[in-house]
């Protein structure tokens, strides 16, 4: 990401314009490059493409942002119609003037050749969407792809993006309290029952599987058998709580747990 911004501040900084709306263009939409010349001037009023390829139409969407600096551009140039990207003969540019451009963005930016391609700015876009969105199925529909196997590629992590990920998720117990390690550790009763606090419910909730394991009513009644006294008091109220709710409700989605300190 910091490479592909690089290069768009350089280019737009010495005066190529072109350069940086072409790489805006790939990287906000996931277009591949032969599909350049169906982002005409007629679709900016809209901020829809209609891509034809193999008997079928791909609808891709221009974000608001590009679509007003898309709209800006073909109104300094004078382009009323046809393909947003020409060449000096008024036809839609091609490949080899968009890799010769963004080869020299990336030289300009300090950016090594090799990563100067523009299917990276590609794949770069499916990252970012399926970080934003977590939906394959949907990515796959807007990459224009016919096997979701093929998306996979596009969003498979690097080590260290997938060490990030696993840092982030928290699921170290710190054998010291028996807590998630960074939280709240967790309390318990005299008889050695784990007690939900604050914290403890939000990180149960960020992770569904114990939720849905610890608030299974079964074991939740197991839970309170080898209760005693207020602690068994307190499970009880709230356990009725719960019921009286889901009857209500009809629904045992909104359960939560209850916070005895």
């Amino acid at each position: 990401m910091e490479e592909y911004k690089s290069m768009v501040s350089t280019a737009s900084r010495q005066g190529e314009e072109k350069t940086a709306r072409l790489l805006q263009t790939i990287a906000g939409t996931g277009i591949r490059v032969g599909e350049l010349s169906y982002i005409n001037v007629a679709c900016l009023q809209n901020g829809m493409v209609d891509v034809h390829n193999k008997g079928k139409v791909r609808r891709i969407l221009l974000p608001s942002a590009l679509q007003e600096l898309l709209k800006e551009y073909v109104q300094k140039h004078n382009i009323c119609e046809g393909a947003v990207f020409q060449n000096r003969n008024h036809q839609p540019v091609d490949r080899r003037e968009v890799w010769r451009r963004m080869k020299a963005a990336a030289m300009a930016a300090g950016v090594p050749s090799g990563k100067a391609f523009p299917h990276n700015l590609r794949h770069l876009f499916a990252r970012e969407f399926y970080q934003q969105t977590g939906d394959i199925v949907k990515l796959a529909d807007v990459l224009g792809h016919s096997s979701i196997d093929t998306t996979r590629i596009y969003v498979k992590s690097t080590g260290k993006e997938h060490k990030q990920q696993l840092d982030q998720m928290n699921m170290v117990v710190d054998h010291k309290d028996g807590g998630l390690a960074g939280h709240e550790p967790v309390r318990t009763t005299e008889s050695g029952i784990i007690l939900a606090t604050a914290e403890n419910v939000r990180v149960m909730a960020d992770n569904t599987y114990l939720s849905q394991r610890i608030l299974f009513p079964l074991e939740m009644m197991c839970f309170m058998s080898t209760l005693s006294g207020s602690d068994k008091k307190k499970w009880e109220q709230w356990y009725q709580k719960i019921e009286q709710s889901d009857n209500a409700a009809g629904s045992r989605k909104n359960r939560i747990f209850p916070t005895i300190l």
